[in-house]
């Protein structure tokens, strides 16, 4: 099975953004394509280009929410809090041209979001909608309504949260393909329990309820 991965090789706090490629290279082989994956000449062609000359065609393609979920109003500030093997001179140009290109291509592929789904705009809902694409994300399983997150309102940012990513999952179920977080054998720490400095850690955003566990 031949891959064809459109993304930004970079190095981001947490580990599915390096894992989730590892995992796809165990069912397939993959070509990686975008900034940092292949030199500026040839990003400069444009992917359309890219694949014209490749001697075989690709079974599906996957891109990630970084380029997916692209907009001028963001432009490089995602990437201000990742390590990256690219600079930002044409980043913005090669993530379009992918942007552009996933969402128009009418073959098989695949979006691994890996967004805030609490914070989904409509117009990014009716990009979903548009490309037809299937989603390697979390089903609505694993999802609930915003009316059920009952601490929600001791975020600062409740009142940006919304319901529009569950209602799509919930409607057009049929595209996804249900997954929680990917965990490797190389994130399991083997070191004796007693040499610890800490019997618990709690990694991520100060959420509230991490703000609780860290307070016992």
């Amino acid at each position: 099975m031949k891959i064809l991965y459109l993304a930004t090789n970079r190095i981001y706090t947490n580990n599915t953004q390096q894992l989730f490629p590892l995992a796809l290279a165990k069912v397939g082989h993959i070509t990686f394509y975008g900034p940092g994956y292949i030199e500026e000449s040839v990003l400069d062609k444009g992917i359309t280009d890219f694949i014209n000359k490749q001697k075989e065609g690709f079974d599906f393609i996957v891109t990630d929410g970084m380029i997916f979920f692209w907009n001028q109003a963001r432009g490089t500030k995602p990437f201000r809090i990742s390590y990256n093997y690219f600079g930002f001179t044409k980043l913005e140009k090669n993530i379009l041209d992918l942007k552009r290109f996933f969402i128009n291509y009418n073959g098989k592929k695949i979006l691994y979001p890996n967004i805030d789904f609490y914070n989904v705009s409509n117009k990014e809902i009716e990009l979903l909608i548009k490309s037809k694409c299937y989603l390697l994300t979390w089903g609505i399983e694993l999802l609930d309504y915003k009316k059920n997150l009952h601490e929600l309102k001791n975020e600062a940012f409740h009142s940006f949260v919304n319901d529009n990513w569950i209602n799509f999952v919930k409607k057009y179920s049929d595209r996804v393909i249900s997954i929680p977080h990917i965990i490797s054998e190389i994130e399991f720490s083997f070191h004796p329990i007693k040499n610890r400095n800490y019997d618990i850690t709690v990694p991520g955003v100060n959420y509230y309820s991490r703000k609780v566990v860290n307070s016992i």
